[in-house]
């Protein structure tokens, strides 16, 4: 029975560097359509990175245990640092922990492999019934590459399926969107509906004309359009706005009534809509979804149909796939909805290109 116990080190490694490399998949691969499926190709294969290195990094102590071990370690406490700093301190020691961890069990199985190396212990014989092609030489590699491959051919094929039924008529004008519980209509391409990431001509022209090529507007920055003075880029406009700033500076007040500009005083046509009226709108193959918000907590809500990124709502051209709202959930955050039907919390100072927002005014 020790004997066998030598064994498990490496045998537990394994099994969790290979769950992890197979998550890691199944994230980037579902976020690649789920975020970055809009634009041009390229753009879409950078969420696969992070996957792709996390295979790496976990096939590598399969193959080398020792060396890939420390490798592997380091990779952990180097990724905990990062996220503590950049990101988020519990996120990063969350995420550091599988590696270092696994490191550990690595680290024990390259030495169990360095003493039969040197003739201190004996191998373990192989079956009869194991090819013997040298392609089987390490299965468990095999295995940890093979399994994410699959994963994420199986991911392409039901997105692919999911993608094929998306309607998209092309109209970016202003829309009436009408259900049982809405009747709105929504601005049309402009500056009352947000551009998110720019791409080819619109890019290069807004890098000119010193832009960053995208637009990542905050919620504090439409909530607080109309505090003196006029516009985006003001020092008193990073505080955190409240809900009557809102309704007295909102960037939507200012929008004309074709809804194609930004006047220079309160035009007072359009509205920042909220998470009702975002939910009942989310449209379904030109149906409606009939989605409901419980009205406090965050996740999926209860729909008919299942929602998707789709016209007249959505642009799937664009990178915005969350829609902020006029409801906030506290002094710092605010609720926003996404395309497939959740509501989430963000920071009212964060601005992200995927959350967009449109304005809307009644019929």
């Amino acid at each position: 029975m020790r004997r066998y116990l030598v064994l498990v080190p490496g045998l537990l490694g394994w099994l969790l560097v290979t769950f992890v490399a197979e998550m890691a998949t199944i994230w980037s691969s579902i976020e690649m359509f789920h975020e970055g499926w809009w634009g041009q190709v390229p753009h879409r294969f950078l969420y696969l990175i992070p996957g792709f290195i996390v295979v790496l990094l976990s096939a590598i102590p399969v193959r080398w245990p020792r060396v890939g071990g420390w490798f592997l370690g380091t990779a952990g406490i180097s990724l905990a640092f990062f996220w503590r700093k950049f990101v988020d301190s519990q996120l990063g020691v969350e995420l550091a922990v599988p590696f270092v961890l696994g490191a550990v069990f690595f680290i024990f199985e390259g030495l169990r492999q360095d003493r039969i190396e040197r003739g201190i212990w004996s191998a373990f014989p192989v079956p009869m019934w194991y090819p013997r092609h040298s392609f089987f030489k390490h299965p468990r590699l095999i295995l940890t590459l093979a399994l994410p491959a699959l994963t994420f051919i199986g991911v392409v094929v039901v997105w692919s399926v999911l993608l094929s039924a998306r309607v998209d008529d092309g109209d970016r004008s202003m829309q009436r969107i009408t259900g049982k519980t809405v009747d709105l209509v929504w601005a049309p391409a402009g500056p009352g509906w947000a551009h998110g990431w720019l791409q080819g001509d619109e890019k290069k022209v807004d890098i000119e004309a010193g832009g960053l090529g995208f637009y990542n507007l905050s919620w504090n920055q439409l909530a607080l359009y109309g505090l003196d003075p006029i516009g985006l880029d003001s020092e008193n406009k990073t505080r955190d706005a409240t809900i009557e700033d809102l309704d007295e500076f909102c960037l939507c007040r200012y929008l004309s009534e074709d809804g194609t500009r930004l006047m220079d005083e309160p035009v007072d046509v359009w509205r920042l809509p909220k998470v009702q009226e975002i939910a009942s709108s989310l449209p379904h193959h030109d149906q409606l979804a009939d989605c409901v918000w419980n009205g406090e907590t965050e996740g999926p809500m209860e729909c008919e149909h299942r929602p998707d990124k789709e016209s007249p709502l959505w642009d799937a051209r664009r990178s915005p796939i969350y829609l902020l709202s006029a409801s906030a959930a506290d002094s710092a955050r605010v609720w926003f909805v996404s395309y497939n039907g959740r509501v989430q919390k963000t920071m009212k100072s964060l601005g992200n290109p995927r959350h967009g927002f449109r304005c809307v005014r009644e019929p």
